[in-house]
């Protein structure tokens, strides 16, 4: 299996169980502190250019976001090879 089928199956996977376990996460109160901050620990301080060197453009971000608990959030949507915006999320 190719790395693109590979990406393609676990975003078909995510696509069909992200509700059901958006739900379920909001309803046992899970939360995850420790992981979270050491991820953020290692992320570049420019992730809006790794982002664009890898596909992706940055469509928002907020830094400390009150709404988030105060994490800084990034969306980005992925563009295909011909600077036409993919539409894979629905």
């Amino acid at each position: 299996m190719s790395s693109s089928e590979a990406a393609a199956r676990i975003i078909d996977l995510y696509q069909r169980q992200a509700s059901d376990w958006i739900e379920k996460r909001a309803q046992s109160g899970l939360f995850e502190p420790a992981w979270l901050d050491r991820f953020r620990a290692l992320l570049p301080a420019n992730i809006g250019s790794l982002l664009g060197r890898n596909g992706f453009r940055v469509v928002s971000h907020v830094a400390d976001d009150r709404d988030c608990g105060g994490h800084t959030i990034w969306l980005a949507q992925r563009i295909d090879t011909l600077g036409s915006v993919e539409r894979s999320w629905r």
